[in-house]
């Protein structure tokens, strides 16, 4: 008989848990409120979609050459400071893969790419796929969206590991 993982445990409790209708208000709040930030920075519901895909891939690469250090440190001097950052992109992320993650059709993805790559938000090449253009303070940005989002993803943690 298989052993149920910590994950599937905690899965487990927290829809046993009395508290969980506080749980996915918390979450849904962080959502929205994260969503509406990066909307607008983004311009546009689909562009946003795609600003997400990217982020994700270039921090999951971020913190796969890290040999899995996920401390915010870590990741905030990689974001802040890219010309000291040594990590190779080992997964090149393209149109085809965005579409598949976001449901956009590819088209559409190409479109945001280069509206984004046109406001020096993406780089798009050929032989190193679309990533995040981390210098001239887009890192900064980034980082600054995070922080007005951070006391609700405190907020939503706390009631998520609530006894």
């Amino acid at each position: 008989m298989r052993e149920r993982s910590v994950i599937e445990d905690q899965q487990v409790n927290i829809y046993k848990s009395e508290n969980f209708t506080e749980i996915w208000l918390c979450f849904l709040e962080l959502e929205i409120s994260r969503s509406r930030f990066l909307m607008e920075f983004a311009g546009s519901a689909n562009t946003y979609l795609v600003l997400q895909a990217v982020s994700y891939h270039q921090l999951r690469l971020i913190f796969e050459s890290r040999s899995d250090d996920g401390a915010y440190s870590t990741l905030r001097n990689a974001i802040l400071f890219p010309e000291n950052d040594n990590y190779v992109i080992k997964k090149k992320l393209n149109y085809s893969t965005i579409s598949l993650w976001t449901g956009l059709d590819k088209e559409t993805v190409r479109r945001a790419c280069k509206n984004l790559e046109k406001r020096n938000v993406l780089k798009v090449h050929s032989t190193s796929g679309i990533e995040l253009d981390l210098n001239g303070g887009l890192g900064a940005q980034l980082l600054n969206l995070h922080e007005k989002v951070k006391p609700l993803l405190v907020k939503f943690l706390s009631k998520a590991t609530r006894g």
